[in-house]
């Protein structure tokens, strides 16, 4: 709970837009509900469904929709080839270094609409 507050913290101090999911679950939801987001910061470990699952079912669901969501995995003790095996796009390791993930997301983030701010989706 704590890193997720932290690192909601560290997003919108870099100037995005977040909402937070606690779950894969609730990933999933609020995907569903809301399919504009640019990045998804995935917690490989989580309670109910893990980062890998809910990315498994995230994949599955944007080969009907067409539409691509950059998914990036954080985790203290997975392996990023694992994230990558699981259909993540990218790795962060924790405890996050706010410059590298500003530098990580800028590889993934497209700005919209005349530099409008892109809309995250942190998973913890």
């Amino acid at each position: 709970m704590f890193q997720q507050v932290l690192i909601a913290h560290m997003l919108k101090q870099l100037g995005h837009e977040v909402s937070v999911a606690n779950d894969g679950f609730e990933a999933l939801s609020a995907i569903q509900l809301n399919r504009c987001y640019d990045v998804i910061l995935m917690d490989c470990r989580m309670p109910l469904m893990d980062g890998f699952l809910a990315t498994k079912f995230i994949r599955e669901a944007e080969q009907i929709t067409g539409q691509r969501i950059a998914i990036i995995g954080i985790s203290a003790d997975t392996s990023p080839e694992a994230c990558f095996v699981a259909g993540m796009d990218d790795f962060l390791s924790k405890p996050l270094n706010k410059l590298i993930l500003k530098a990580t997301l800028g590889r993934w983030i497209r700005k919209k609409y005349l530099g409008r701010d892109a809309r995250l989706l942190e998973v913890d």
